[in-house]
This record gives C-alpha cells, sequence and structure tokens, in this order.
C-alpha cells in the first residue's frame, strides 16, 4: 500500500506536469501497467517468498521492456513512426489494452487450474534423482541428437549448395559465401531446423555428465554460440545462454542475487541488440556493415525489436473496422505448417499474417515481417474475447510449468525441461505466431521432455514435492503450518500436504 501511495504521488505529478495533450493518459496507462505487472512479485518479495526462477519474474521482465519501456521511450522521443506510419494516435488504446491483458493473464495465473494442471503431469513415470541407469540413458540420447543436428546441416549444406562456413561467422572466421539472390531460404526446412537440437543436447549433456571436462563443455557452447550468432539467431542465443546460466543453479540448489540476475539480463539484451546489426556482416556482400557499433546504436536497435507494440496498435485500431478478424485461422495452420510442400504443392500459404501489414497499410508493410505479442494474435483471432480468454489460459499455463517442476525440482530431466522452457517464455510473448511457437517448442524442448520419458521408463513413479514450503499458498511466514523436516529420501503424497 506504501507503494501504491508513492507511486499514486508520482503518477500525479507527472501527469499533472505533462498536461492532457502531452501523453498524460499515456502515461497514466503506462504507470497502471507497471503496478499490475510488479504486483505479484512485491508481494512475493514482501512475505518473503520470490524465487527468482519463477516464470513470473520471466514474464513480467520482457512485459515491461516491450510493452512499456521501449514504447515510451519512443513516445517521448517523438519517434512514434514504425514502418512508414505515426503510430502515436494508437499508444493510448494498446497500453489499454495490454493493462487488460496482463489483469487477465495474473487471474489465470493465480487460478488453482494451473497447479492443478502441473500436478496431474507429475504421473509421468520418473525418481527425484535420476539413478545411473536413467543418466547412461540421457547422455545417449544427448550425443545421438548432437550427431543428429551434424549430419541434418551437413546434408543441408550438400542439397543447397553451401558451405559449411555459413555456420563459423562468414567473413570473420571463416570465408564468406557469395550472396543468395533467391530470397527464398531453404527449400529444406526440416533439416536446416534440426540445429535448434543443439540446445535440449546441450543442457541433456550437461546434467548427465555427458562432458568428460570443462574445456570440452566450452567448446560445446562456443561452438553452438557461433553457428548461432552466424546466422542471426538472437532468441536461439537467448534461450541457450539463459537455460544455462539457470540450470547450472538449479544443479547447485541456488539462486543468484539480483545484482547477477540484472547485469546479466543486460548483458543478453544489449547483446541481442548488438547481434541485429552486427549479422549483416556475416552475411555474404555487406561490406557497408559493421561489427562494431556505437553504444546508442546498439541500445536502438534492442528496443526497435520492442515495436511489435505499434503493429499491435495499429491491428487494435483497424480490426474489425477494416481488417475481418483471422478467426481460427492461425491455430490450424499449426497443423498445415509441418507438412512439407513437397507432399503438398497446393499447400496454403498463412495468408492472416497478411492482415497485420493491412493493418498497418503502408507500402513498407507488406515487406516488414511485422508482427505482434501473444496477445495480438488472440485479438486478431478473435477479438477482446479472444484477448481475455487467451491471456487467461497463458497464466494458467505459465503456473502450470512452475508448479510441474516443484514437485520434483532435484530431478534431472526436471530441471532441463524447466531451464528451458522458462526462457522460451519469451520468444512466446514477443512473436504472436502459433505456427512458429509449436514448431520451435518441437526442435527445442520437445526432445528434452520425450527424453523425459525415454530416460525413466521403467522407474517406480514418485510424486515428490520440494522444497514444501515453496509450493504452498503465498502466506506469512508466521502463517505457515508446522511440517516435519525435508528428507530428500522421502517422496511426499498428496494426503501428506496441508490443504
Amino acid at each position: 500500500l506504501t507503494l501504491a501511495a508513492a507511486l499514486a504521488v508520482v503518477l500525479g505529478l507527472a501527469v499533472g506536469d505533462a498536461g492532457p495533450q502531452e501523453y498524460g493518459i499515456e502515461l497514466l496507462l503506462a504507470a497502471g501497467i507497471v503496478v499490475v505487472v510488479l504486483f505479484p512479485i512485491v508481494v512475493r518479495g514482501w512475505r518473503g517468498r520470490l524465487d527468482p526462477f519463477e516464470p513470473l519474474l520471466t514474464v513480467a521482465g520482457v512485459y515491461l521492456v516491450y510493452f512499456v519501456l521501449g514504447p515510451l521511450l519512443r513516445l517521448l522521443t517523438g519517434t512514434t513512426i514504425v514502418i512508414g506510419r505515426d503510430m502515436r494516435a494508437f499508444y493510448a488504446p494498446a497500453f489499454a489494452a495490454v493493462l487488460v491483458g496482463v489483469v487477465a493473464m495474473w487471474l489465470g495465473y493465480h487460478l488453482p487450474l494451473g497447479e492443478t494442471i502441473g500436478r496431474q503431469l507429475t504421473r509421468v513415470r520418473g525418481s527425484e534423482q535420476s539413478s545411473p541407469a536413467a543418466l547412461r540413458r540421457i547422455r545417449h540420447i544427448g550425443w545421438g541428437l548432437t550427431v543428429a543436428a551434424i549430419a541434418a546441416l551437413v546434408l543441408w549444406t550438400r542439397l543447397e549448395g553451401r558451405s559449411l562456413s555459413h555456420f563459423l561467422l562468414p567473413g570473420v572466421i571463416a570465408p564468406a559465401e557469395k550472396a543468395d539472390k533467391s530470397g527464398g531460404g531453404t527449400n529444406l526446412a526440416y533439416l536446416f531446423l534440426a540445429i535448434e537440437w543443439f540446445i535440449p543436447a546441450f543442457l541433456m549433456l550437461s546434467v548427465s555428465g555427458g562432458f568428460r571436462s570443462k574445456p570440452i563443455q566450452w567448446a560445446y557452447f562456443a561452438f553452438v554460440s557461433i553457428a548461432y550468432t552466424s546466422l542471426g539467431y538472437r532468441y536461439r542465443l537467448i534461450i541457450l545462454w539463459v537455460a544455462t546460466f539457470m540450470l547450472a543453479y538449479l544443479r547447485r540448489g541456488r539462486r543468484p542475487r539480483g545484482s547477477t540476475l540484472l547485469a546479466g539480463a543486460a548483458a543478453v539484451v544489449l547483446f541481442a541488440g548488438w547481434l541485429g546489426i552486427a549479422r549483416a556482416v556475416f552475411k555474404s556482400e555487406t561490406r557497408k556493415a559493421t561489427a562494431t557499433p556505437t553504444f546508442i546504436q546498439v541500445v536502438r536497435n534492442t528496443l526497435s525489436d520492442t515495436e511489435v507494440f505499434e503493429t499491435f496498435g495499429a491491428v487494435l485500431d483497424a480490426v474489425p473496422g477494416r481488417v475481418e478478424f483471422a478467426g481460427a485461422d492461425p491455430y490450424v495452420y499449426v497443423f498445415i505448417q509441418p507438412i512439407p510442400r513437397v507432399i503438398w504443392p497446393e499447400k496454403p500459404l498463412p495468408t492472416f499474417l497478411d492482415k497485420i501489414a493491412r493493418a498497418i497499410n503502408t507500402r513498407a508493410s507488406g515487406n516488414a515481417g511485422a508482427a505482434v505479442p501473444h496477445f495480438g494474435e488472440y485479438y486478431l483471432a478473435f477479438g477482446w474475447p479472444g484477448l481475455l480468454l487467451g491471456m487467461a489460459a497463458f497464466g494458467v499455463l505459465v503456473r502450470a510449468l512452475w508448479a510441474w517442476y516443484l514437485t520434483d525440482p532435484r530431478n534431472a530431466w526436471r530441471q532441463v525441461v524447466f531451464a528451458v522452457s522458462n526462457a522460451f517464455l519469451v520468444q512466446v510473448i514477443i512473436r504472436g505466431y502459433a505456427p512458429q511457437i509449436v514448431q520451435e517448442w518441437f526442435f527445442i524442448i520437445g526432445p528434452a521432455a520425450l527424453g523425459m520419458w525415454l530416460a525413466h521408463r521403467g522407474e517406480r513413479p514418485t510424486l515428490v514435492r520440494a522444497p514444501v514450503a515453496a509450493a504452498l499458498p503465498l502466506l506469512p511466514r508466521a502463517e505457515l503450518p508446522a511440517l516435519p523436516p525435508y528428507r530428500p529420501a522421502m517422496a511426499l503424497t498428496e494426503d501428506r500436504l496441508p490443504s
């Protein structure tokens, strides 16, 4: 309450000083988003129940950067022209929609449904500590994925007439290839997407003793990072790095300091901004580009990715008045996209994406590759009911992930799946394109989820809830019921837990 009162004073001064003609309503709504986003975190911190790895913090961080910080900086600096259109008139409605969406998301997150789903998922066979046989199977799966990924990429280079230098910073540490004038990407998408298998493979090998020494582990990590940097895969790099960082702490049973988290997040975000500029150097015939931009250029490029806020504002303004709803098309296409065009030459295109360009309605929008955040797709599909229900469902699923992890936090596979899923939430939020998100889930998280079942097949199923206090409802410490001391060897069943 004290924090809310202080924020109200600051907000009143800011809005009063700005005046009604100088973005007063936008500042009011943006401040409201900040309060609503941070409220569950402040409550947990005040009660001493804040876990820095709870997905709640990942979601909050992305929302504050993408839907508050970036848009406000552009608004207050007068740089509101995005993809050839001045988006100034869309800021207030977009801020209001984000505020409503965040409220729906937190309601879904705190419903009992997410906890119930997470508990039901624990019926998968497993044990608190992975047995030596399970760890051995994990190592086999990890190296098998690595070999399969390398084989697929080598085959892709041969069939596409490319060189392996394509993955080794071409033009910097390897000879650059000539430019690909086709502009149509690869016709062998599944072979190329195998590069994402390196993420689950590295994490599997890290938890199972698959690397005989630290230098080998770091060499593997560096190779994958270089390959992703060469291709300009910013968010795959973020998933790899964040998941690796988180997994290291999960294995030790520790949590990083707040300063470490903030410094690491800032470094990763700035690197993503640098890569957005420097990746042009790694493509052929790009001598005009530079890999050493100024700090201001890096910051601007970092924040340019937050322009999905403005594209959402344009969609909110145009749908359904000028552009019709997409309906279920984005979710039907989830089942169409995996079918190769070689098998289905008349495979339809995802034309619902054109509605975003039509909503922006500029010459540049057709070729801009414009995207919207996840709640933008919910709105594009079904309007306000879609946004509210979609955000509530997203909150339920995020809570289910956290509840599922807490049931057995010492299990190696659970740590891998949780770490990579937590990092993957960044991509889910900022890219409202369900077919792509589902596809990447199957390539990045799917192998780890499948491996959990394979590695622990035949072992005795258990239901472990530890640490017990972390899974209880939010209560002051004095109100926590007395519990017997936690012993890792004891499997706590549902009826032994306090209601």
